[in-house]
Order: structure tokens, then C-alpha cells, then sequence
């Protein structure tokens, strides 16, 4: 029995240095992707394209999907996507938010 704790003990802690490693090396490797992933969730909904220019910094690509137009923000590598934004163009208001590929949008304001 104290064996199987010993192997899981160590087990436990090699998982846990190989997810520090990892924070650690995005931290260093791709700073500005690594900020976005953290701060994307604190972006209100409703925020102007200004404030969220602010939060994520300039987009790094632009496209069109269902008469949307999307901005694609820097994100870290590790992520399954980048962070989207719609921006509604008469307003200048971000009307969707994904921070995460994986699940559904963070926040929307359409119906």
C-alpha cells in the first residue's frame, strides 16, 4: 500500500512541475499571447472596440463570417484558436467575444 501512494505521490508531482513548466515557458516564450489568454475574461460585455484594443492590443488578422466582421487577437500558442471579437461596424461596439475555441462564446449580445 505504501508503494502505490509513493508512485502516485510522484506522479501528482511530476504533473504539477510539468504544468508550472509549461505556465513558466509561455510566460517567456510568448508574453503578449499569454496576457490575452489571462485578461480576455475580464472584458465586459458591450465594451467598444477601444477598450478592448486596450485590453488585447492591435489585431493580428481580420475576416468576414456571416456578414460579421471578426478580429483575431494574439494568443498563446498552446490555445486551440485565437481570440475573436465581432465588432458591429455602425457602432464600434464588440457585440461577441470568444477567448477560447473550445465551448461557446464567452459573451455575446445578439439574440
Amino acid at each position: 500500500m505504501k508503494k502505490v501512494a509513493i508512485v502516485i505521490g510522484c506522479l501528482v508531482l511530476a504533473g504539477v512541475g510539468a504544468v508550472a513548466a509549461v505556465d513558466g515557458y509561455l510566460k517567456w516564450q510568448d508574453p503578449v499571447g499569454y496576457r490575452n489568454l489571462k485578461t480576455c475574461s475580464t472584458i465586459k460585455p458591450g465594451a467598444s472596440l477601444a477598450e478592448l484594443k486596450a485590453v488585447l492590443g492591435e489585431p493580428v488578422d481580420q475576416s468576414t463570417f456571416r456578414g460579421a466582421t471578426w478580429l483575431h487577437f494574439q494568443t498563446a500558442s498552446i490555445a486551440a484558436g485565437p481570440i475573436r471579437a465581432a465588432v458591429q461596424e455602425s457602432t464600434g461596439n464588440v457585440v461577441t467575444l470568444r477567448c477560447n475555441e473550445d465551448g461557446p462564446d464567452t459573451w455575446s449580445l445578439k439574440d
